[in-house]
């Protein structure tokens, strides 16, 4: 269908057919895809009127009868059709089971198809025939014998056409800077990765890595209550799997039993570990939990990815990728074709959270994987906590991996 079409400029299709009943088959098929059949202009149905019988339709779908094939009203009706501006694409839908009778002269219906207006889709309710698909492929026509793979050919026809290459980047927003002191290793412990995003400008809580017990006081009168408590170390990826992680922690005293506890944890789990530290920050406050990351396809190079984040995200996998880099824009567009868009868009009564602010987070670190792309392989932010409109995201957790 790609190769044999051109790109269609919306989602209105105008469903022809010789059948009432197949008609509505087609355009139920397309509906369930998205795509609009919206019902044509008194000034179109007036003319297609003309090419069939008084008990034919003109609304869309468009039924001229089986009369309609020896008439020639079938042709005449996607002459118009294709000239007319009120619909992107067509879906024939007709019988092609007879080796003997065509219902397109090859002279007339090559023109049109060849004059690339807008796709026509051929739907076959019979199993069709070798002698009706060699006639039609004279033309340009493939043949679909399958309704489902009808609704779905089109819907791709239509998303492929708003497809975009990726704008070049922002400099202005996101200035070059010399990253390389941060990639010494391959994979960066949470702090590590932090530090290369704070360098790169991309805005981050403030917080201290403690490497021995006698700097906690001091980090505490830096982050102050409440906190949280993460064991950082490049070789443990998942700190919650290791009794890695203490949040909502309100006092001295708590402090100093978490900051023991994440240590003896990470040495029992993880014995043979280089252990940084203990990463000291403050509490975020509540929002939608959103998965923000990065990496490099073979085909297409860098990859931004957004989805559903948390410890959500394997589980539901409501993740989709664009090409490296994508605008505020187009991380918006992002973020409404995920199934979990509702979730911010205030889902049940709560508060509507701070889309903006997550495009602009998501349009950075896609100009960030798109100019390091040589250097970094892979950059994940999970969760990002997306606050309530007007309060912006927090980064919670970071992760890089560099190429080297």
């Amino acid at each position: 269908m790609l190769a044999s079409n051109p790109l269609p400029k919306g989602d209105r299709v105008a469903v022809v057919t010789v059948s009432g009943g197949a008609g509505i088959w087609g355009a139920d098929t397309v509906a369930l895809q998205g795509l609009q059949v919206p019902e044509l202009s008194e000034k179109v149905q007036v003319g297609i009127k003309q090419l069939m019988p008084s008990y034919g339709t003109a609304r869309n779908p468009i039924d001229v009868t089986a009369q309609g094939v020896t008439s020639g009203g079938l042709q005449k009706s996607v002459d118009v059709l294709a000239a007319s501006d009120e619909v992107d694409a067509i879906l024939v839908v007709l019988s092609l089971s007879s080796e003997v009778r065509r219902p397109f002269k090859e002279e007339e219906l090559t023109p049109v198809l060849s004059a690339q207006h807008k796709p026509v889709v051929f739907y076959s309710y019979t199993v069709p025939s070798d002698f009706a698909r060699r006639e039609l492929a004279k033309s340009g026509v493939v043949v679909l014998s399958g309704l489902t793979h009808v609704g779905v050919a089109m819907r791709r026809l239509v998303d492929f056409a708003k497809f975009s290459l990726p704008k070049p980047v922002d400099e202005t927003r996101l200035p070059a800077r010399d990253l390389s002191v941060h990639l010494k290793s391959a994979v960066l412990s949470e702090a590590d990765s932090k530090s290369l995003l704070r360098a790169a400008g991309i805005a981050l809580p403030d917080e201290v890595l403690v490497r021995d017990k006698s700097e906690l006081d001091e980090a505490v009168a830096r982050v102050g209550f409440p906190l949280a408590m993460k064991i950082q170390s490049p070789d443990i990826a998942h700190k919650s799997e290791v009794g890695g992680v203490r949040v909502n922690i309100t006092t001295k005293g708590e402090v100093f039993l978490a900051f023991e506890a994440l240590l003896d944890n990470a040495r029992r789990h993880r014995p043979g570990a280089t252990i940084q530290g203990v990463l000291v920050g403050p509490m975020a406050k509540r929002g939608v939990e959103i998965i923000v990351g990065t990496m490099l396809d073979e085909t297409f190079g860098p990859m931004v990815m957004v989805g559903l984040g948390g410890i959500t995200t394997e589980l539901f996998r409501d993740v989709v990728y664009r090409p490296v880099p994508v605008d505020a824009e187009a991380a918006g567009a992002m973020l409404a074709s995920l199934k979990a868009a509702p979730l911010l868009n205030g889902f049940r009564g709560a508060a509507k959270a701070d889309v903006a602010a997550l495009a602009q987070l998501i349009a950075d670190i896609s100009a960030l994987a798109a100019r390091e792309g040589k250097e970094i392989a892979e950059i994940e932010l999970n969760p990002v906590l997306v606050h309530a409109e007007g309060q912006g995201v927090t980064i919670v957790d970071a992760l890089v991996v560099g190429r080297k």
